[in-house]
């Protein structure tokens, strides 16, 4: 490390300071205390991807050796990083997610060239209370003509190593619980919750079928249904909407588009309306990812007759 110089050029500290200070406005202290926390000291929870600046001994020279961490995924993967290292806790925005979420399928509704006259969605949170005293509250819920859906909203942390990987399935698998379990009451008290739902303009049959979601924000999982229920997230759920995805074929050259190809969802709002549930289920612009993978096996040998063997099993993109 001490030849570290011979091979990356340092970065003055006071010079990093000065930057952000002047770059963002904040006060020199904070900006101090935010090119110490991108400073690898070996501390634990520190990893060289989320802290890029590497001191050698001297405090006033920094080394920017992984410069990597400023290119997209990583980027994503640093800023999940920074909020786990920060103590950053997102269920606690949950309520403002939900916010967030309600009117982004409110603005899709609107703009939708074929739903926004049989699609509705309520406007903020709902609960639904029962004659016999039993009730329960929804983060989100809109219907595409006879199609209901409830939404759990979980606003957590992009999974990003084993243990997180882990606490994202929990949040899932408990999210999952309770959109059932408010399913469960709306079909239990159908009677009830169509006339409730008089109060936002719906005029549901009495044949209308009611389906759970679980939308988080972020990547992992969505389009995963999990116990049989559909994770979605923000993007999946207006482009239902919005009727369409788009195929684009890319020039390896220049990157220039060279082909487009649109693909349908449905041709009006009565095959909108059946397919709903199926299009949540399995959205068909991730189908191609999903049926691109291939299940890699990779034997483990024993390296003498007391050790044991074994299969690691993964999927690979084909």
């Amino acid at each position: 490390m001490s030849d570290m110089r011979e091979y990356v050029p340092f970065l003055a500290k006071e010079t990093l300071v000065a930057a952000v200070h002047e770059a963002t406005g904040i006060p020199v202290a904070r900006a101090q205390a935010i090119i110490e926390f991108l400073t690898f000291r070996g501390k634990g929870g520190q990893e060289f991807w989320t802290q890029p600046l590497v001191s050698t001994g001297d405090p006033s020279k920094l080394y920017p050796v992984f410069g990597a961490v400023a290119a997209p995924p990583n980027l994503r993967f640093a800023l999940e990083r920074w909020m786990a290292q920060l103590k950053v806790k997102l269920n606690e925005r949950g309520p403002a997610f939900e916010e967030y979420l309600r009117a982004s399928l409110i603005e899709a509704v609107e703009t939708s060239p074929m739903l926004s006259q049989v699609a509705k969605v309520i406007p903020r949170d709902y609960t639904f209370r029962c004659a016999d005293k039993s009730f329960v509250q929804i983060d989100a819920v809109f219907c595409v003509g006879s199609q209901v859906f409830v939404v759990e909203v979980k606003c957590i942390l992009e999974p990003t190593e084993s243990t997180s990987i882990g606490t994202h399935r929990v949040a899932i698998e408990q999210a999952v619980e309770q959109a059932k379990t408010r399913v469960k009451l709306i079909d239990e008290h159908r009677d009830e919750f169509i006339e409730d739902m008089k109060q936002f303009g719906w005029r549901l049959p009495p044949e209308f079928h009611v389906y759970p979601l679980v939308a988080v924000s972020t990547v992992a999982h969505v389009g995963v249904s999990w116990d049989g229920v559909p994770v979605v997230d923000e993007l999946v759920l207006s482009r239902f909407f919005a009727g369409s995805y788009e195929r684009v074929g890319l020039n390896p050259g220049d990157f220039k588009v060279v082909q487009r190809t649109y693909h349908p969802f449905y041709t009006d709002a009565a095959e909108a309306e059946a397919n709903a549930a199926l299009y949540f289920e399995q959205p068909p612009q991730l189908q191609q990812y999903s049926e691109g993978l291939q299940l890699r096996k990779m034997p483990m040998y024993a390296v003498s007759e007391d050790d044991w063997g074994g299969l690691v099993a993964d999927f690979v993109q084909g």
